[in-house]
This record gives C-alpha cells, sequence and structure tokens, in this order.
C-alpha cells in the first residue's frame, strides 16, 4: 500500500520498503525541508529502505542538506531521475558538494532517465541486502 503526503514543499510516496519524492516548482530545499522529510522516515522505515528522487520540476537544494543522508543509517539505495538537460545540469552542479559521507556507508547511488526504471533498481538492489 502507498502512503501519500503532501508537505507543501513537494509530495512523498511512501512504499513498502522506500520513497519516491518530487519537490515543487521553484522550492528552495534547504535543512527544514530535509529535516521534515528525515523525521517522517524514521517513523515509517525501521528496516532498510531506498530512496527515488524524481525530479520532474525546477528547484534548488541547498548544498547543506545532503549529509542529513547520514542520519539515516538504513538507506541503503538511493536514486535519481532526471528529465532534460536543464535537471542534468542543476544535478551535475549540486553535486559538486557531495562527499561519500554524506551518505551511510554502502549506500548505493544511480542515476535514470525513467521513473519506472529506478523503481526496479531499487527494488532489485533492495532484495540483495536481504
Amino acid at each position: 500500500m502507498v502512503e501519500r503526503h503532501d508537505l507543501g514543499f513537494g509530495r512523498y510516496e511512501f512504499h513498502d520498503n522506500y520513497i519516491i519524492s518530487e519537490i515543487g516548482e521553484g522550492v528552495s530545499f534547504g535543512i527544514d525541508e530535509i529535516s521534515t522529510v528525515v523525521d517522517l522516515v524514521k517513523q515509517k522505515y525501521s528496516g532498510n529502505f531506498g530512496y527515488i528522487s524524481n525530479r520532474t520540476k525546477d528547484y534548488s537544494v541547498d548544498p547543506v542538506v545532503w549529509p542529513f543522508s547520514a542520519q539515516l543509517a538504513n538507506l541503503k539505495v538511493y536514486a535519481i531521475v532526471v528529465s532534460g538537460n536543464a535537471s542534468l545540469n542543476a544535478l551535475k552542479a549540486e553535486m559538486t558538494y557531495l562527499d561519500e559521507s554524506d551518505f551511510p556507508e554502502g549506500t548505493k547511488f544511480q542515476l535514470f532517465t525513467k521513473l519506472e526504471e529506478a523503481e526496479a533498481w531499487v527494488s532489485e538492489t533492495l532484495e540483495l541486502w536481504g
């Protein structure tokens, strides 16, 4: 069963073992937003889970939010879905601030252009974690 949350700055779908996020157009995603998401994730998932960022809109991400992912030790798989050159270019700029320590140790990371492919990869990869 899918649990949906509209948080004002974005929509989140909580599946059995992964989340799909879609941040709204023009949103500046910062510490307040990531704190809300982390709190929800901690309530929902006690076991291993995956995160899919479905980037369908143009928005900005404050690089200081990335280390918040490291608080989620059970985050094992992270996928980003981009469509179009603008989204890809924004992501490339954002990724210059990423560090391996921004994620829990062993987290798998992959980029996609189709949501369905990301969902399949997340599900398959989570199965490997048991």
